[in-house]
C-alpha cells in the first residue's frame, strides 16, 4: 500500500504522518525535511529558498524524482506538497490525502512551531503558499491549490490528528474492502 500525505504549511500533514504511519507500519518519507535541510544548509529561510528554488527548478524536480521512486518500491507513507499530484501524474497506484486548514489556524500552529508572532506567521505563509505555486505551476503545470486528483480530503480546524487519523484508516480500509470485493 502506497499513502500520500499533502497539504499547506501548517496543515498538520506531519503531525497526522506521525500517527499514520505508527498504525498503518508502512515506512515513511518526507520531502519537506529535505526541502527544509537544504535551506538551512545554505543559510536560507524556508522563504528565501522558495525563492531561490523558483530560479533552479532541478532543485524540486531532483526532491520529486526521489519521491516518486520511493513511491514506486511501495508500502510506504509519502509526505510532501506535490506528492499526490506526482503519483495521480505518473499513474502509480496510492491512496492519496489532502489536508487542509484555515490560513488562521495554519498561522497559529506555525506561530509555535517556528516561534514567530502570528502577523509574522500570516505573512510567511502566504509568501510560500504563493512561491511553492509558482513554482509547481512552472514547473509541472500543477497548482496546488487544485485538490481533485485525491482521494480525500480533510479540513484539520476542527478536527484533532487522532480524529483525522481515524477517518483516514476508515476511508483507507473501506478504499481496500471494495477493491477485494472487485477482483
Amino acid at each position: 500500500m502506497i499513502v500520500t500525505l499533502g497539504g499547506p504549511p501548517g496543515s498538520g500533514t506531519s503531525t497526522l504522518a506521525k500517527i499514520l504511519k505508527e498504525s498503518l507500519q508502512l515506512s515513511y518519507e518526507y520531502a519537506g525535511a529535505v526541502f527544509r535541510q537544504t535551506a538551512k544548509d545554505l543559510k536560507m529561510t524556508l522563504v528565501e529558498f522558495g525563492q531561490y528554488a523558483v530560479e533552479h527548478p532541478e532543485i524540486d524536480k531532483d526532491l520529486d524524482d526521489k519521491m516518486i521512486a520511493y513511491a514506486k518500491d511501495g508500502q510506504c507513507l509519502l509526505e510532501g506538497r506535490m506528492i499526490g499530484a506526482l503519483v495521480h501524474k505518473n499513474k502509480i497506484n496510492a491512496f492519496k490525502i489532502w489536508l487542509t486548514a484555515s490560513i488562521e489556524t495554519r498561522a497559529k500552529r506555525l506561530e509555535t512551531r517556528d516561534n514567530l508572532d502570528y502577523e509574522t506567521s500570516i505573512k510567511k505563509n502566504k509568501q510560500r503558499d504563493e512561491c511553492d505555486r509558482q513554482r509547481y505551476l512552472s514547473i509541472y503545470n500543477i497548482d496546488p491549490n487544485i485538490s481533485t486528483c485525491y482521494d480525500l480530503n480533510l479540513n484539520s480546524d476542527e478536527l484533532s490528528p487522532e480524529q483525522l487519523a481515524e477517518i483516514v484508516i476508515q476511508n483507507i480500509n473501506n478504499q481496500n474492502k471494495k477493491e477485494n470485493t472487485n477482483e
